[in-house]
């Protein structure tokens, strides 16, 4: 038997101030730690959420269920910028594995912890993930 699933869209507003979702980024402009920086990711506008048919959510539980999947999303962005800073400073020709960062860079450092929290994100999104939640950037 087939688990089906109903679809829903929520406005980055109704998100902000209908479901408690945290106003930062990725659903807010930000420019991180470097105001120079061209690294800021675009707002997110919309999002389309599936879940379980027979499963009803409150404003609530959908604002938690944001917050987690935002985390990932703003952990992989952040990930990213780490990633790319370190490989410049070091001029590293190949992807680092997790082992083979040096923690005793500034740059180092930061990466490692950037890709604890991306993993930690991951994680705590995988369950709800199995439980059959999805949600996408539309706009």
């Amino acid at each position: 038997m087939a688990i089906q699933f109903q679809k829903m869209c929520f406005t980055t507003p109704f998100l902000l101030n209908q479901c408690g979702v945290q106003p930062r980024e990725p659903f807010q402009f930000s420019l991180n730690a470097n105001p120079n920086s061209f690294s800021t990711m675009s707002p997110i506008k919309e999002i389309e959420m599936h879940f379980p048919i027979n499963q009803t959510l409150s404003n609530s539980q959908v604002g938690k269920l944001v917050d987690l999947w935002a985390n990932v999303f703003a952990a992989d962005w952040n990930y990213k910028i780490a990633l790319s800073t370190y490989l410049y400073l070091t001029q590293l020709p190949t992807i680092p594995t997790y082992e083979s960062i040096n923690p005793n860079t500034t740059a180092g450092s930061k990466l490692l912890k950037i890709w604890d929290d991306l993993v930690a994100s991951k994680a705590a999104w995988q369950f709800h993930e199995s439980q059959g939640f999805f949600i996408r950037k539309t706009k």
